[in-house]
């Protein structure tokens, strides 16, 4: 949250937003993503003049071999698609 604090582009954020519905060994199940990041852009890009940018954070290594966690982010992905979104998983390590 600091790098967010102290980028001049982001408007504000929203830490665990929401919930997205997704599925998993044949359960209905619900993510809830880290940020829900606002960015300043050039109204020539977009006239709304700013992006919303959905970011997960977490271990590199559970993020991308974990079963459920690649289901939760196929979800997050197409959610963001739907909505023009931006998906972004952030790791470390």
């Amino acid at each position: 949250m600091q790098e967010m604090d102290a980028d001049d582009s982001v408007i504000k954020y929203d830490s665990e937003p929401f919930k997205i519905e997704y599925e998993f060994e044949g359960r209905k199940r619900f993510y809830v993503p880290d940020f829900l990041v606002y960015y300043v852009v050039d109204f020539n890009v977009d006239p709304k003049g700013y992006r919303k940018e959905l970011q997960e954070i977490g271990p590199k290594t559970l993020k991308a071999t974990h079963p459920r966690n690649i289901a939760k982010r196929k979800a997050a992905e197409e959610w963001c698609k739907d909505l023009g979104y931006i998906y972004r998983s952030i790791s470390f390590q």
